[in-house]
């Protein structure tokens, strides 16, 4: 299977569907400058969010789901009970910033030989170099 083909093709259907939604978005709701920065915020959240459900520390699209879905349903509670619509960014907000603090307060918390960097491969152990016992007095 040719693997960097398959990425290609999935990258390129992604940004043709990202592109037409954003064209359906835009012929909806008129030419504008302000409304990117309103849909940035959720999905950021979404995406910080989701990296500490399914798998800590990794951004996973089963994650992601699932905090689209806590968000919602909190933003959506919240507004059914008070009204407000200012809720929805101060929601996305305050669990923007529990998940990074979340996601921090878990690094620190690894064992000292453990952490590493978000997403790269556990390091690897040194060689045995053959020289090893070379310095030792052997009685």
């Amino acid at each position: 299977m040719n693997v960097d083909r398959w990425i290609w093709v999935s990258l390129a259907l992604g940004s043709t569907i990202g592109g037409f939604a954003g064209i359906c978005y835009a012929s909806l709701n008129g030419p504008s400058l302000t409304y990117g920065g309103t849909l940035l915020l959720p999905a950021l959240a979404a995406v910080f969010l989701g990296s500490t459900q399914v798998t800590p520390g990794r951004v996973n699209v089963f994650g992601t789901m699932l905090a689209i879905f806590v968000l919602a349903t909190g933003i959506q509670g919240l507004q059914f009970v008070t009204g407000a619509q200012w809720l929805d960014p101060l929601f996305s907000g305050l669990a923007l910033i529990v998940a990074v603090a979340f996601a921090g307060w878990q690094q620190r918390r690894a064992p000292v030989g453990k952490k590493r960097r978000l997403g790269s491969a556990a390091p690897a152990e040194p060689p045995e170099s053959e020289f090893a016992g070379a310095g030792k007095v052997v009685s």
